[in-house]
C-alpha cells in the first residue's frame, strides 16, 4: 500500500491520520524559548506522530509526552533500541557504537557492569573533595571583578578537571587539552555542518591517540579499566574503548557545561526569589539542582527504533517506526507537575526524566547531580546577588541536541 498523501507530506499507512502533527516541537523555526514551545507542545497528545520537526534526521517520528508512556517504553530496550540512533561515528565515516547509549540487551548490559563501578556513589564521594577544589579555583580567579562571561569562565572548565581525573589524562597534557577541547566543543554546536563534523573527527583522533597512549601507561582511571575489563570472555576492542571515550566527552563536559549555563542564566534572572531562597537555605543547592535539571531539560534528541509491531504505547506501531522521547516535554507536562514552567525547590520531583529511564538512565547521573550542587554552594557562597548583564537573557540554542547558551554575561558589582 503506497502511503498517504495529505496536503503537508507523506504518511506511512499505518498512521492514523488523527494522529498525525504538523509541529515545530521546540519553536526552532521561530527562533524562541524552546522549553517554553515544550510545555506548549506537550499538549497534543500523549502519543502523535509528527511530520514537521525538521532538526530530526527524518521527517516523520512518534514523539511520546507521557511521562508514564516514556517510562514503560524505556523499560523494554530490545523493542525500542539504541543501536544506531546517534550517527556520530557515520559523521566521521566510520561504523562504530557510542558505548554503552547505543547498545541494547545483552551486550548493552555487559559494558554497563563494567562502567557503573567508575560512576558509583561511592566513588563520587572520594570524588568531592577534588571537584569542591576545582569550582573555589575557578570562582576565585574572578571573585574580585564586577562580573564574568559565565560559559567561559565556569561552565566549560568546571567539569573538565573531574573528566580528566576519570580518563586518567596525563598532567603535561592537561594546557593543551583545555585549549583544545573547548574549541572542540564548540564547534560541535555550530550552525555549519563542516565545522560539526571537522570538530567530531578531531575528538576521535584525540581519544583514539590517548587510547594508545593508555595501553603503554596504565593507572587508576576509566580507560585503564575498560582496556583490562572482560567482556563476556574477551578484552575491550579498540573501537570499543573509543566509543566509551568519545561517550564519556561529550557527556562529562558538553551536557553539564550546557546544563551549568541554564541554570545560572535561571538564577541571575531571578535574583530576589531564586537566589534569595539558596542563600538563606544552602542545604536546597541539591534540590536546586535537581529541579534546575528538570525545567531546562538539555537533552531531547533521543531516538529510539523499533523492532517489533506493538501497541504498548497506545497506538499500533509498526517495526522500524522511529520514537522520539524529548525529555522536556515530559518534564514540563502539566499532567506530570503542577505549574511545571515555575521553579520550586521544595518540588517533589524525584520521577522526572532529566536522567532517562530503564536501562539507558544516565550513568554519570551521580556525577552531574554532584558537579552541580557544588557549583551552586560554593558559587552562593563567594558571589554576592548577582544578574543578567544585558536585561534580555541570551537566546537558548538547540543545534546538535543539547540545549544550552553560547554566552552569559553576569555582573554583581554596581549596576
Amino acid at each position: 500500500m503506497s502511503n498517504v498523501n495529505l496536503e503537508y507530506g507523506n504518511i506511512p499507512p499505518h498512521i492514523p491520520i488523527d494522529l498525525v502533527r504538523n509541529v515545530d516541537i521546540f519553536g526552532q523555526k521561530s527562533g524562541g524559548d524552546p522549553f517554553i514551545s515544550a510545555a506548549k507542545t506537550n499538549r497534543l497528545g500523549k502519543v502523535f506522530f509528527n511530520i514537521g520537526d525538521k532538526s530530526l534526521e527524518n521527517s516523520g517520528v512518534w514523539v511520546v509526552t507521557d511521562l508514564a508512556l516514556m517510562r514503560r517504553a524505556l523499560k523494554l530496550p530490545g523493542l525500542f533500541s539504541s543501536n544506531g540512533t546517534t550517527n556520530f561515528s557515520r559523521m566521521v565515516g566510520e561504523d562504530w557504537d557510542l558505548i554503552p547509549i547505543e547498545l541494547d540487551p545483552p551486550r548493552h548490559s555487559l559494558f554497563r557492569r563494567i562502567l557503573s563501578a567508575a560512576f558509583s556513589p561511592m566513588r563520587m564521594k572520594q570524588l568531592e573533595p577534588f571537584i569542591r577544589e576545582s569550582a573555589v579555583r575557578l570562582i576565585e580567579e574572578f571573585r574580585g571583578e564586577d562580573g564574568c562571561e559565565f560559559i567561559e569562565a565556569f561552565a566549560y572548565p568546571f567539569p573538565r578537571s573531574a573528566f580528566i581525573h576519570l580518563l586518567g589524562l596525563p598532567q603535561d597534557q592537561y594546557e593543551t587539552f583545555c585549549g583544545w577541547e573547548k574549541g572542540k566543543l564548540h564547534a560541535l554546536h555550530s550552525q555549519n555542518r563542516l565545522k560539526r563534523m571537522a570538530a567530531a573527527r578531531a575528538i576521535v583522533e584525540y581519544m583514539r591517540d590517548f587510547i594508545k597512549y593508555k595501553r603503554r601507561n596504565q593507572g587508576d582511571d576509566l580507560v585503564t579499566l575498560c582496556i583490562n575489563a572482560d567482556i563476556d570472555g574477551h578484552s575491550a576492542t579498540d573501537s570499543e574503548i573509543l566509543g566509551i571515550c568519545v561517550l564519556m566527552f561529550i557527556a562529562g563536559l558538553d551536557t553539564v557545561a550546557a546544563s551549568l549555563g541554564l541554570n545560572f542564566r535561571h538564577l541571575a534572572m531571578n535574583p530576589k526569589t531564586c537566589q534569595n531562597e539558596l542563600r538563606q537555605d544552602p542545604g536546597k543547592a541539591g534540590a536546586a539542582a535537581i529541579e534546575l535539571l528538570r525545567r531546562y531539560s538539555v537533552i531531547n534528541d533521543r531516538i529510539r527504533i523499533l523492532t517489533a509491531d506493538s501497541d504498548i504505547l497506545g497506538v499500533d506501531m509498526k517495526a522500524g517506526d522511529r520514537v522520539l522521547f524529548p525529555t522536556a516535554l515530559v518534564n514540563l507536562s502539566e499532567a506530570a507537575f503542577v505549574d511545571p514552567l515555575t521553579v520550586e525547590f521544595g518540588r517533589d520531583n524525584r520521577e522526572h526524566a532529566g536522567y532517562f529511564y530503564g536501562a539507558h538512565r544516565c550513568l554519570g547521573r551521580h556525577l552531574a547531580t554532584l558537579e552541580l550542587t557544588i557549583a551552586i554552594e560554593e558559587w552562593l557562597d563567594r558571589i554576592p546577588e548577582f544578574r543578567l548583564a544585558d536585561p534580555n537573557p541570551p537566546p537558548i540554542s538547540t543545534t546538535s541536541g543539547v540545549f544550552g547558551v553560547d554566552k552569559l554575561y553576569i555582573a554583581w558589582g554596581r549596576a
